[in-house]
């Protein structure tokens, strides 16, 4: 119940789907195929544009009037985009004309919109846990974690897993906020900015002590330097091909480690003064400039449903 569910096509032609991430390509060739055989006559390209060039092209892009169709999009980017009238509003597809948004987290509705006009849902949400390397741990001699460490736990086993010797790094804590940053000040009781959004709140003793805490892996070289990581990711290179023994990351990458070589498991985030998490999730929006922006509202009605959730799910 509240998902919802199209009839026959009522639309037609073509329409391009941009998206970032190669790890989910067989779950968006899925989706695609099944959104196919509810709504035969539109045609869905989909293409793939990685990460690292993915903004660049699409401000270009857009820009230049020859932007996809429907794309993905995050939360920090929507209201870049949505601020210079560059997405459609799917209002009229959403509540009582359609989608039923309760079915999603709250919070994740809500960062899609802007200046209360809706333009995306989410079509899935992920969370960030500890992964580590069972080999490295057995190595070390250290315990698998048997549930949420302490922020003290975690640094003193990290430097029992480091092993300069064999270059290996007891943790490989990435450059990122969404999988390192938000978790850390968040678990310290902190906050990113106030309940009006009108001030960033980093700076305050809360969020500095978690900075503070996460620099003390890089002064004492217990994680790849910011200079190694811009070279080798840790989450894409480092920690799958062994080097690093444990990491903070995001659930939208437990398809890739779990067909990895190396014998990856996870557990709980580290604990601070309170046991905390992240939750994010894209968005599939629609650009204004679209020439078929029907057929590309069927397509965002039915990636935010029960069966694109199916597909997706199953995919890993």
């Amino acid at each position: 119940a509240g998902f919802p569910r199209i009839g026959r096509a009522q639309s037609s032609g073509k329409i391009t789907y941009g998206y970032w991430d190669s790890a989910q390509t067989a779950a968006v060739e899925a989706q695609i195929k099944a959104f196919n055989e509810a709504m035969p006559d539109v045609e869905v390209e989909p293409q793939i544009v990685p990460w690292a060039d993915y903004w660049t092209k699409l401000q270009t892009a857009v820009a230049g009037g020859q932007a996809l169709d429907v794309f993905w999009i995050n939360s920090a980017s929507l209201p870049v985009y949505a601020s210079k009238n560059a997405l459609v509003s799917i209002d009229d597809i959403v509540g009582a004309n359609g989608i039923d948004t309760s079915v999603f987290p709250a919070p994740l509705v809500e960062m899609y919109s802007y200046n209360g006009v809706q333009y995306g849902l989410p079509s899935g949400f992920d969370t960030s846990s500890l992964y580590y390397n069972k080999d490295l741990f057995d190595a070390a001699g250290v315990a698998f974690p048997p549930e949420a460490w302490s922020w003290k736990e975690f640094r003193a086993n990290a430097e029992k897993l480091n092993n300069k010797d064999k270059g290996i790094w007891g943790a490989g804590m990435q450059t990122s906020w969404q999988e390192n940053y938000y978790n850390f000040i968040l678990q310290n009781d902190g906050h990113l900015l106030n309940e009006e959004r009108t001030k960033c709140l980093v700076d305050e003793p809360a969020g500095c002590e978690a900075f503070e805490y996460l620099t003390g892996f890089f002064t004492d070289e217990l994680t790849p330097s910011i200079a190694v990581q811009q070279s080798n990711p840790v989450a894409d290179t480092l920690f799958p091909a062994g080097q690093v023994a444990m990491m903070t990351g995001g659930s939208f990458r437990a398809g890739t480690y779990g067909k990895a070589d190396a014998k990856i498991d996870v557990a709980p985030l580290p604990k601070g003064k309170k046991q905390a998490g992240v939750i994010h999730g894209l968005a599939n929006v629609i650009w204004a400039g679209s020439k078929n922006p029907d057929a590309a509202k069927e397509l965002v009605k039915w990636m935010a449903g029960k069966d694109a959730a199916q597909v997706l799910g199953e995919s890993g």
